[in-house]
């Protein structure tokens, strides 16, 4: 524990201002997590028969978990999902405690901002001590009044925590399948609309894009005339400078003229061909 006091003036008066803060050491720890199991059960004759135990083993790194078998909720069936908690440290002797949070996470695969959160059930073991067991049960009413009527895909995430622990214990435990009640006239209810969090994510609306009409060119032969006469004047100064009396052997290059001339005679060859 540790405090300090600290004095402040406020107008012609002193006054003393003492501070006391506290802080609560971890008291223990989660040491295990073991007997994970998923039962789903069926109703009939007024009450829950046991259907189907489909137990939940560790993968061989020790630490993620998955369910073995498919599990399906229905109207007509509720599941749950029992584990045990080995307790360490002072918690080891407590009686009744209960963890502050024991959440059983259901997100729906699809639309992530559906999610649902079951409270778990907390006993102390009949038989080991500092031993908790806790429980969830899903029900499809319990589902509907969260996410409505939202079947399909539904991520499992079990976190228990408190104040006391050194760490918690937070694991997802694979997927379960949710269809809820035919109505009245034997359709399927349809998942509900989306809210103001979903519609940056909602699919947009689809449309067909039509590429650009090419415009219409004038005919290949039209083209060609107007090639040719762009070829006119070159044709026009060689009658010119014959008819001058130009003397060409005058040129100090007569190889580098050629050279320039031919240059210009295959770009305009180019654009005749390529038009």
């Amino acid at each position: 524990m540790k405090s300090s006091s600290q004095l402040f003036f406020l107008g012609l008066g002193l006054f003393l201002l003492a501070c006391t803060a506290t802080r609560v050491a971890a008291a223990g720890q989660i040491k295990e997590v073991k007997n994970i199991e998923a039962r789903t059960f069926a109703y009939g004759g007024g009450k829950a028969e046991l259907k189907d135990t489909s137990p939940i083993d560790a993968k061989k790194n020790g630490q993620a978990f998955k369910f073995e078998t498919a599990l399906h909720l229905t109207d007509e069936s509720e599941i749950v999902v029992s584990l045990d908690l080995v307790l360490g440290g002072d918690l080891s002797s407590a009686k009744d405690f209960k963890p502050e949070q024991r959440l059983l996470t259901l997100t729906h695969s699809a639309r992530k901002t559906k999610v649902a959160r079951i409270v778990g059930d907390v006993k102390s073991h009949e038989t080991e001590a500092g031993t908790l067991s806790i429980k969830f049960t899903v029900t499809s009413e319990n589902l509907e009044l969260q996410t409505g009527t939202m079947s399909g895909d539904y991520d499992a995430e079990v976190v228990v925590a408190d104040t006391r622990f050194e760490s918690s214990f937070k694991q997802k435990f694979g997927s379960i399948f949710v269809t809820h009640a035919q109505k009245s006239d034997g359709s399927i209810p349809s998942d509900p609309p989306l809210d103001a969090r979903e519609f940056e994510y909602a699919p947009k609306p689809e449309f067909d894009h039509v590429m650009r009409q090419p415009e219409k060119r004038p005919p290949a032969f039209l083209s060609l005339v107007f090639t040719g006469a762009t070829l006119c004047p070159l044709g026009l100064l060689l009658l010119v400078l014959l008819s001058s009396g130009a003397n060409l052997k005058g040129m100090d290059s007569v190889f580098s003229a050629l050279i320039f001339h031919s240059s210009i005679a295959v770009v305009l060859g180019i654009i005749f061909l390529y038009w």
